[in-house]
């Protein structure tokens, strides 16, 4: 299972696989109750917020959306095949849907009731330089996205390019966080918008203040310096708290104020 992802009423719980195979679940009952066979390897869902049976699946040949658990509906074009992509940001009216896909991030817009098309195309990030580091990873891969402001901004964490702000009607740079940390992993908004939470392969995660552009606290997490996959990060209760999975298979939870762990699942 590469990917789980609840509905937004948590109704429904997805998961996409290796195999192809995305598989709904009703979480009452904890029962299946569709399973669609996609071309590829699943790599990451999103769930249209403005319609409870329609999900967005991105896999290794594309991108499609799921109306009504149905058989694949039809395929977002980007122009792109067989580019990595690693996350979908569905707009709460469901009229825009933001893609990385590959080196790119693309804003794809709904043309009709069936067809979705890239729009827009965001500049590239500006390179960061590492002090020090004779062998930087210079690859733009988009890890997270995040639309904000209705619609008209999107925060786009990069897995070697820091965290960057766009503005969707200008195509410009709003601002850019540069964490200390290298290859960024997963991140996760507070509930107002004012912080933004990452994870990354060195051992942790940590919290940048979004109104003051500034780091504010870092979490140490377990981790097996010989498996390169990032762990999830996300805000729990209004952002007092924080989540984060391990290469050991914990989840621990966290005090955002006093930095101390409140629970190890």
């Amino acid at each position: 299972v590469n990917v789980l992802k609840f509905s937004p009423t948590g109704e429904y719980l997805a998961s996409g696989s290796e195999d192809g195979l995305v598989i709904i679940y009703g979480v009452n009952a904890g029962d299946v109750l569709h399973r669609i066979q996609m071309h590829s390897p699943v790599i990451s869902l999103a769930w249209d917020l403005a319609h409870r049976c329609k999900i967005y699946c991105r896999c290794l040949c594309g991108t499609f959306y799921i109306n009504d658990f149905n058989i694949p509906g039809s395929e977002i074009l980007t122009g792109l095949r067989d580019a990595p992509g690693y996350s979908i940001e569905v707009s709460r009216s469901g009229q825009l849907v933001a893609l990385a896909v590959g080196p790119e991030i693309h804003i794809a817009t709904k043309l009709t009731s069936k067809h979705f098309t890239t729009t827009n195309i965001l500049p590239k990030p500006d390179a960061r330089s590492l002090e020090n580091d004779d062998n930087e990873d210079t690859r733009i891969r988009g890890r997270c996205l995040h639309l904000i402001n209705n619609d008209t901004k999107l925060i786009v964490t990069y897995l070697n390019h820091g965290i960057v702000c766009w503005n969707l009607t200008k195509n410009v740079k709003l601002w850019r966080i540069t964490p200390a940390f290298r290859f960024l992993g997963y991140s996760s908004l507070s509930q107002d918008h004012q912080y933004i939470l990452i994870s990354h392969l060195e051992g942790g995660m940590a919290v940048y203040s979004i109104d003051k552009l500034q780091f504010v606290k870092k979490f140490h997490t377990m981790t097996n310096k010989s498996c390169n996959e990032p762990v999830a990060a996300i805000f729990l209760n209004n952002g007092r708290h924080v989540a984060c999975g391990s290469h050991n298979g914990c989840i621990s939870i966290w005090n955002v104020r006093s930095g101390v762990v409140l629970q190890t699942l």
